[in-house]
């Protein structure tokens, strides 16, 4: 082996741990002294009230001083979410395994999670069963979301239909949703699509979601991870007032190694609006 070539040992892995450690802790210490300093103007503002002649010039300071502080926590909020994503090394899919399981149905039963979806998920018992049948079909792909420190973190199901995938279900632990990884998972789910074969057939060559509209959490997410609305399905409308606004977002192999290519030269490759919008009878797929 050259004398040049640096070999990864644990003593640089608990090294490179501690730096990330290390400037996580100190942002969150800038954070909670800045939540400090907002709670101290946040109380000025709110004594002020209570005085019959207030002093109004250190009543605009304080309220200077209180949209500062907002400004900068939240800034720094974001940048603490950022560096949390990166000192977890980036996301891991695998086989979801029976030991998996009991975490996936509890985050799925959550009360929340029921209502949003407007669902009824089985039993313990009924899940596992379904699982079962997922393991035993090669078309569909139960697949576990990991850091790569082996932490579960979430659930996705993946399913091929000829030429194409589909995602028919995504779920985080709670602790990790709106931090970007659910858009993470989705661009592993199309690495897994495009570039893999799941079935034995070849990578697919369309990854479609069907959605709601109405859901802007979800929908965003998709669209962080290149996803743009391909298919209006007007089959879900009931009637003029009463509808499930229904789209088929997603993206072709072609356009995801294009944007891929372009994006590694620091080019902006496809803006909201620019994918084909089509009807649902107009392509072959089932979702």
């Amino acid at each position: 082996m050259p004398d040049d070539v640096d070999v990864p040992t644990q003593e640089n892995h608990q090294s490179e741990n501690a730096v990330w450690g290390s400037t996580i802790g100190g942002l969150m210490k800038i954070i909670e002294k800045n939540r400090h300093q907002l709670a101290f103007f946040q109380n000025r503002l709110k004594q002020a009230e209570f005085l019959d002649r207030p002093n109004m010039r250190l009543v605009g300071a304080a309220s200077g001083h209180v949209v500062s502080l907002n400004d900068q926590i939240t800034a720094m909020e974001l940048e603490l979410i950022e560096l949390q994503r990166l000192e977890g090394g980036g996301l891991v899919l695998d086989l979801l395994e029976e030991d998996d399981l009991r975490w996936i149905w509890w985050w799925l039963n959550e009360p929340l999670v029921r209502t949003e979806l407007g669902l009824e998920f089985p039993t313990f018992a009924g899940f596992r069963d379904q699982w079962c049948s997922w393991i035993a079909d090669e078309t569909v792909h139960p697949l576990a979301i990991r850091l790569a420190t082996d932490d579960l973190i979430g659930f996705l199901l993946m399913a091929d239909r000829k030429q194409t995938t589909g995602l028919d279900m995504l779920m985080l632990s709670p602790d990790y949703r709106y931090r970007g990884y659910g858009a993470d998972a989705v661009r592993a789910a199309l690495d897994v699509a495009f570039e893999r074969s799941t079935s034995g057939t070849g990578p697919s060559s369309l990854f479609v979601v069907q959605i709601d509209i109405d859901r802007t959490v979800p929908v965003r997410c998709l669209e962080k991870a290149g996803l743009r609305t391909m298919i209006w399905d007007e089959s879900q409308m009931t009637g003029q007032d009463d509808h499930t606004k229904t789209c088929i977002m997603g993206i072709s192999r072609e356009d995801w190694l294009r944007t891929d290519s372009e994006a590694a030269n620091g080019t902006t490759v496809w803006t909201a609006g620019e994918a084909p919008v089509r009807r649902l009878a107009d392509l072959d797929i089932r979702i």
